[in-house]
């Protein structure tokens, strides 16, 4: 995902894609860890996205402050 798809995103849509997303980890781990994985290096770009939400959804609660 891309930074301003994710600032275009209302909070609650942010949650519940963080909450997806932190499924989509586990599950890739999962499939890693049995060798089924099509491409380890997915985990990392959803860990990217994890912290890219988690940054948005700080910054507007520091500006609600």
């Amino acid at each position: 995902m891309k930074m301003d798809e994710i600032r275009e995103m209302n909070d609650g849509e942010l949650r519940a894609q963080l909450l997806e997303t932190q499924r989509e980890i586990m599950h890739l781990r999962m499939q890693n860890a049995i060798g089924t994985s099509e491409s380890p290096v997915s985990i990392r770009h959803k860990k990217r996205d994890v912290a890219r939400i988690k940054t948005v959804l700080r910054q507007r609660e520091s500006v609600k402050q």
